[in-house]
């Protein structure tokens, strides 16, 4: 079972909402397709999709693009250079002493990575761990992420970013979208089928035959006083 310590929080309440959630809507769904009663909750259909859709955003943040990016180090104390807004959150663009020791390059540095900073002392310095590999562009600005932050005294790790490639934990995440579009997609055929086996529409046909049958009667029995007149 120790395979199973690759999975995080986040995977297992994934596993747990998907067997919850999925298994409910089945049953619904079931009952619903066996009594032959019409489903319009959208809610049955909607929650199992929406989970799937986050299921596929965990296995992306599991499968980790740069976990064979190589990394790099720098020792010294820092000073920001620029902050930036924006959809990502807030990001503030630092140097080690010079930003000669990193290329030339800033070190882009997150919320919770400044946070740690700040707490410490302005003279204070770290050794930091960064990737190899700048990213950004022209209009947003190149730098280099930041993954890791040290006191460079006593070696203790403040920050770091958990950058390994965690197959179990995508392989989890995509057992949780396929079941979660399976339920989707029966959801939606037991709809259908429910629909054409209507029992509104399986009547209207036997309340007609009595209808046709006593008008043909009447035709029948109007047609005899004619020929006996």
């Amino acid at each position: 079972m120790i395979f199973l310590n690759d999975l995080n929080p986040a995977a297992w309440l994934a596993t747990i909402a998907t067997l919850v959630i999925c298994g409910s809507v089945l049953f619904l769904s079931l009952r619903d397709w066996m009594n032959h009663w019409r489903s319009d909750s959208g809610l049955q259909l909607a929650a199992p999709f929406y989970l799937g859709i986050l299921c596929i955003v965990g296995a992306v943040i599991a499968y980790s693009p740069p976990a064979y990016v190589p990394r790099k180090t720098v020792v010294g104390s820092f000073q920001v250079i620029a902050v930036k807004h924006g959809r990502g959150g807030t990001f503030e663009y630092i140097c080690v002493d010079s930003c000669a020791q990193t290329g030339g390059y800033t070190l882009s540095a997150d919320f919770r990575a400044m946070k740690i900073l700040d707490r410490g002392q302005a003279a204070r310095r770290f050794r930091f761990v960064y990737l190899d590999h700048p990213q950004g562009n022209a209009l947003s600005g190149v730098s280099l992420r930041l993954v890791g932050i040290a006191d460079a005294d006593t070696g203790q790790t403040l920050y770091e970013v958990d950058l390994s490639r965690h197959l179990l934990r995508m392989a989890v995440f995509l057992v949780d979208v396929a079941i979660c579009f399976f339920t989707a997609g029966l959801y939606l055929f037991l709809a259908g089928r429910t629909r054409t086996k209507d029992p509104e529409s399986e009547q209207e046909p036997a309340e007609s035959k009595p209808a046709t049958a006593e008008a043909m009667t009447s035709l029948h029995l109007g047609s005899g006083e004619d020929e006996h007149a």
